[in-house]
């Protein structure tokens, strides 16, 4: 996980926990407020959602995760297909005879 997504689920995880063990934060709030943000999971979805929306991505988040297997976490299949690969690119030089 990046820095910004541990950073979106630590505080999500943290306001949500905070409703609801301390649900007199909304006191001076309307009573249509309330109902909705008294439960800790409409709390941290909103928190997610705006961190998300405001948090700038880093260029680690624009990769795809295809591209981010290292050779190690790739299949058995494809690290035969890699080593092959690395096989067929090397050229060997015999010795010619005469």
């Amino acid at each position: 996980m990046t820095n910004r997504a541990l950073v979106i689920v630590g505080s999500s995880l943290a306001t949500g926990l905070g409703m609801t063990f301390v649900p007199e934060g909304l006191v001076g709030f309307p009573e249509q407020i309330q109902t909705i943000l008294s439960s800790g999971i409409s709390v941290g979805f909103l928190c997610a959602l705006v961190l998300n929306l405001v948090l700038p991505k880093s260029e680690e988040d624009r990769i795809p995760a295809e591209a981010q297997l290292l050779e190690s976490e790739a299949p058995a299949a494809d690290q035969s297909r890699i080593a092959f690969q690395k096989v067929s690119m090397t050229t060997i030089d015999l010795p010619t005879t005469a």
